[in-house]
């Protein structure tokens, strides 16, 4: 039996202006050949989602990229309900995993760490955890600069004020994923998914992800309010205050800010 199976963790719920909860985890000294496992890290998830109290949506999705051997490993995506999702990407080369977990039921950032240091037999993690709300403080307006020794880039967008019915345009949001990829000069891989959730009691919120190369990109926007939430990670250097402001115009966003920080 693997470690934490059938375990389960302690979730609830909070109040104020937070709207979700963004974990940044980054592995260290992980077991090699559980990295390069298709079918372990699918368990890995799997069992993941069982210690967070979250249901898997569909399939998880796993993509090998072996073009550049520093990043070499692979891209994993699951969708997960209550309009939330966990990624990973799995470095071959330097026994390293950097995951990035978004949901909207508060959980023990520590303990998930700590689940996935098991799982990946890593000897140890940094872990960043973030509340998320509807514009981020002034202080977190800022980016650190991309220096040698960096794996990624994450950066974290908040908008309000968006127009809905760009928001809820499958064809308009699929059009400007183009068009920032090619800002950030990174290559899309297979189609950009878009999908309209009803949370019930008049809330609907539009989920989007588009895999990129070794990378992704996650929104999410909150139609009764008009705000987004952004997630960028990019193994290659780019611009995150372009990034936002491009996304703030496309969605005639009356207002945006945005953190980043390097993945090492």
């Amino acid at each position: 039996m693997d470690a934490y199976e059938g375990v389960s963790a302690t979730v609830g719920s909070w109040t104020g202006n937070v709207w979700g909860f963004k974990t940044a985890i980054t592995l260290y000294g992980c077991d090699n050949a559980k990295l390069r496992s298709n079918d372990y890290v699918r368990r890995g998830i799997k069992a993941l989602c069982s210690f967070m109290g979250v249901k898997p949506e569909g399939s998880c999705s796993i993509k090998n990229f072996g073009e550049e051997e520093r990043v070499a490993g692979f891209s994993v995506f699951q969708v997960v309900d209550v309009s939330s999702n966990v990624t990973a990407h799995l470095a071959n080369a330097s026994n390293r995993a950097f995951f990035t977990i978004f949901t909207h039921i508060e959980h023990d950032a520590s303990a998930v760490a700590d689940f996935l240091r098991v799982w990946f037999r890593a000897s140890s993690y940094v872990l960043d955890p973030m509340a998320v709300g509807s514009v981020y403080r002034g202080d977190l307006v800022r980016a650190e600069p991309w220096v040698d020794g960096l794996w990624g880039y994450e950066t974290t967008i908040a908008l309000e004020g968006c127009d809905v019915r760009k928001a809820r345009d499958a064809t308009y949001i699929r059009r400007c994923v183009r068009e920032l990829c090619v800002l950030i000069a990174m290559k899309r891989y297979g189609p950009c998914r878009v999908k309209i959730i009803d949370l019930g009691g008049g809330t609907f919120r539009v989920w989007v992800y588009q895999l990129i190369e070794t990378s992704n990109t996650m929104f999410e926007f909150d139609l009764s309010t008009g705000r987004a939430h952004i997630i960028i990670f990019s193994c290659k250097e780019y611009d995150p205050a372009a990034a936002a402001t491009f996304l703030q115009e496309k969605f005639d966003a009356t207002n945006h800010s945005f953190h980043a920080h390097g993945r090492k």
